[in-house]
């Protein structure tokens, strides 16, 4: 069970650590990335204690992190291929 409030930045990174979790803040590209991305059940909202006050962050699974890296990576690869078919089957230009 994960807590639902932290007292700083500082236990909100080791938690994530010490569980094998990652995590975004709030009003950031990345936050609306994987709230896009992700299904409610697989994140949690925390709220976070910071110099500004309350902050508020989503905590998931670092290994779900790992997984979109590798399908990006594959994708990357597949437009790559693709590309250099296609240029190999176009006739050259003078």
């Amino acid at each position: 069970m994960h807590p639902d409030k932290f007292v700083g930045p500082i236990e909100l990174h080791q938690h994530a650590e010490r569980n094998g979790l990652a995590y975004a803040w709030e009003f950031t590209r990345a936050f609306a990335k994987w709230q896009e991305l992700l299904t409610p059940e697989q994140y949690k909202l925390v709220d976070v204690w910071t110099s500004q006050g309350i902050s508020r962050a989503m905590l998931f699974s670092r290994t779900i992190v790992v997984e979109q890296q590798i399908a990006a990576e594959r994708d990357r690869s597949r437009s790559i291929r693709a590309e250099h078919a296609d240029s190999a089957h176009a006739p050259h230009q003078r």
